[in-house]
């Protein structure tokens, strides 16, 4: 899910808009429990998950996704 950028934040240079959207997409599975040991009903490790979104956005840094 790709979040839309306001108006005000579209001056917002490509990369750093890449960055706002993969924390807010991942704010959002958060606050639907998808992370939750108990709650989550999308992964049988929600923390190993959790973790593997962490690992991917490290890699994006390297590969310079997020640089404007």
């Amino acid at each position: 899910m790709t979040t839309e950028i306001p108006k005000d934040e579209q001056k917002i240079d490509h990369g750093h808009r890449n960055l706002i959207n993969d924390l807010k997409n991942l704010l959002d599975m958060a606050e639907r429990f998808e992370f939750h040991d108990f709650k989550n009903e999308q992964f049988p490790a929600p923390k190993g998950a959790l973790r593997g979104f962490f690992l991917e956005g490290a890699k994006k840094v390297e590969e310079g996704h997020y640089d404007n």
